[in-house]
Order: C-alpha cells, then sequence, then structure tokens
C-alpha cells in the first residue's frame, strides 16, 4: 500500500490483514519505486497488488504507474484519490489500474475490488 495518510494506511492494513494478507506500506512515492523497481534485496518482486494514492505529496501516483508499466512490472494496480478527475481516469485505465476508488473507500468495497483484482492477476 502507498499512500502519505498515516490514518488511512493504518486503518486499511488492519482491514486487510483480518482477511489474512500481508501488507507493506510506503508513505513515500519515491521509496515506493525504489522498492518495486529497484533491484537486489530492494526490489519487491512478491507484490500481488498494489493499492496507491494517487495524491502522494512526495510524487505523482500517475507517474508510479508509468514506470512500473515502462518497466514491464505487470502488478495489479488499484489507485485511489480523495477527487474524480476525467483526463487522470483516463490515462490510468490505458496505464493498466483496475479501478480507481475514491476516498473515504467503504472496507467492504475496498476488499471486494481486492479479492476481484487478486483473481484476475491468478488468471493472468
Amino acid at each position: 500500500m502507498i499512500d502519505d495518510e498515516p490514518y488511512f494506511r493504518f486503518g486499511i492494513e488492519l482491514a486487510i490483514r483480518k482477511r489474512g494478507y500481508r501488507v507493506s506500506q510506503v508513505s513515500d512515492g519515491k521509496e515506493a519505486l525504489r522498492r518495486i523497481l529497484g533491484s537486489g534485496s530492494l526490489r519487491s518482486p512478491l507484490l500481488d497488488l498494489i493499492l496507491l494514492d494517487l495524491e502522494l505529496a512526495s510524487f505523482p501516483g500517475a507517474e508510479i504507474v508509468s514506470r512500473m508499466r515502462a518497466a514491464a512490472v505487470a502488478t495489479p494496480v488499484i489507485a485511489l484519490s480523495g477527487y474524480f478527475n476525467a483526463a487522470r481516469y483516463e490515462e490510468l485505465m490505458k496505464l493498466g489500474s483496475l479501478e480507481l476508488m475514491f476516498k473515504p473507500v467503504s472496507e467492504q468495497l475496498l476488499l471486494d475490488s481486492m479479492e476481484r483484482a487478486l483473481k484476475l492477476g491468478r488468471l493472468r
């Protein structure tokens, strides 16, 4: 999960862990890119899904998705945003985001979306 809002991150992490999933948190977009695209011990090859805040203070979320795709990282992404932007939505869908969800997001809605994304990822 990549989000710079600690209360949101920790609340969602608790919900995800209750479902039996492991969660790794990052609050900084540049650190997230280092982990996703890095080499050696920094790389996170076992990521099944990424929850990504689009309004990171440190780095644009859409840029993270763009760089992931340019590096052929096909990990499914569920983007999270506090507001709707039609152009951004289209850009993210073209880059391969599975969904764009809006904060505050219902815990159940997010978990259902995650399960759909994980199923799709397994089918690839």
